[in-house]
Formats: structure tokens, C-alpha cells, sequence
């Protein structure tokens, strides 16, 4: 009976939309030549051709390398699946998820405390320049 082969050390993986994604490190096992291959269940965020293993990923007790190129400005999730062959014709598969999220908004300098960025000063100013002349006793400054 011959052990199939298989896949080890997929870890869940996630970005920020913009932001490179961790390459994945992963281990396969398995008798004799071993065909490697990655696919994406989210096409629209992750499609199959942003997928890339690094060469030398065929033999028994090799560290793969899979890079990971998202579609730019998609977020969302994505099962995506290694499936390792061997000469027998099994081919066990292992998958782990990507996870692409929005940029966080900037922090506020104010700690959260209502801070204005430039545009709402400048809003801010021309209310009260316009306020001011509509009353003449409403002291600017």
C-alpha cells in the first residue's frame, strides 16, 4: 500500500487592501516526483494566476513557498487550496483562508477626540467668515 502524499503548515493569511500579502510557507510529503498546484475559491479577489509556488516545490520534504497577488482594491475572503500529486495519481489537498480587508481610516492625533482634518478647518473657517458678516458683533479669532 503506498502512503499518499501530504500537504503540511498552511497557515490563515490577511492584508489590507493595498499591502502586500505574507508569502505561505508549507511543507509536502509524498513517494517519488510530487506535483504541486494552488487554487483560489474567489476569482474576483484572489485569481489563480496570483498564485505562484516557488521552484524546487516537487520533492519529498520540501519547503514551498506559495506568493499571493490579490486583484488590486478587492477585499474579502478566499479558500484557497493546495493540492500536492504524486506519481500514483493521489493527490491529497490542504487549504488555508485569505482574508483582504479596507485600509483602517488614519488615527487621530486627538486620540479619537473629534480631531478636524484640514478640509473640515477650512469648512470651519469660511462658516464663521460668512457668519461674521452676516453679523458684525460675532468676533473670529
Amino acid at each position: 500500500m503506498v502512503v499518499p502524499p501530504t500537504v503540511t503548515g498552511l497557515a490563515n493569511v490577511s492584508a489590507a487592501v493595498g499591502q502586500s500579502v505574507p508569502a505561505v510557507g508549507f511543507t509536502i510529503a509524498g513517494t517519488g516526483a510530487l506535483t504541486v498546484s494552488a487554487a483560489s475559491s474567489n476569482p474576483t479577489l484572489l485569481p489563480d494566476s496570483g498564485l505562484s509556488l516557488a521552484s524546487g516545490c516537487d520533492t519529498n520534504g520540501a519547503a514551498c513557498i506559495l506568493s499571493i497577488t490579490p486583484a488590486l482594491g478587492q477585499v474579502g475572503t478566499a479558500a484557497v487550496t493546495v493540492t500536492v500529486q504524486d506519481i500514483y495519481g493521489q493527490s491529497p489537498a490542504s487549504s488555508f483562508v485569505l482574508t483582504v480587508t479596507a485600509v483602517p481610516p488614519p488615527s487621530s492625533s486627538s486620540g479619537g477626540r473629534g480631531a478636524l482634518d484640514p478640509g473640515s478647518l477650512l469648512g470651519l473657517l469660511l462658516v464663521l467668515l460668512w457668519e461674521r458678516r452676516r453679523s458684525p458683533r460675532l468676533k473670529v479669532g
